[in-house]
């Protein structure tokens, strides 16, 4: 008896882990048909309609993808502006003991998404590229001090 209370208490504890990722992927499938269509107006809509990236933990996700959809969409000034809510998000992100716990105890989905140093280099690509196709230098960006040394490149 005891025995299949604890292998029913495990069971019911992966389900969490395994029906995340499975729904992530079906709700992200609509994003991804129109990404290898080539239309990106149609992917900025799936990306707005997205229930799992709209909600306030994965709202970096949202800005980076809404950015580069609208980049590669020929719309600029749209993109900059959710590239630099993103950039924003990456510099004040800072991990807090109910991110960590939620991360490790119940499922890493449920954390807020802080974004890698990858990412972070990404967002200020794309960005560099924005600005050169709005005729704009490097000189005229906003710079703060955690980028100050991309003012320092030949």
């Amino acid at each position: 008896m005891k025995g299949k209370f604890w292998r029913a208490l495990y069971l019911f504890g992966l389900v969490p882990f395994l029906f995340s990722c499975a729904s992530y992927t079906a709700r992200m499938q609509q994003y991804n048909v129109q990404l290898n269509q080539r239309n990106y107006a149609g992917g900025i809509k799936s990306i707005e309609k997205n229930s799992i990236l709209s909600k306030p933990r994965n709202k970096l996700l949202q800005e980076m993808e809404l950015g580069r959809l609208n980049q590669l969409n020929g719309n600029i000034q749209e993109s900059n502006l959710h590239l630099n809510a993103a950039d924003q998000i990456l510099e004040s992100n800072f991990r807090n003991v109910k991110d960590v716990a939620v991360g490790n105890l119940v499922n890493p989905m449920m954390e807020n998404f802080k974004g890698e140093d990858f990412e972070k280099m990404m967002v200020n690509y794309f960005k560099g590229i924005n600005y050169c196709n709005l005729g704009l230098d490097r000189k005229s960006t906003r710079l703060n001090s955690s980028h100050e040394w991309i003012s320092r490149m030949p």
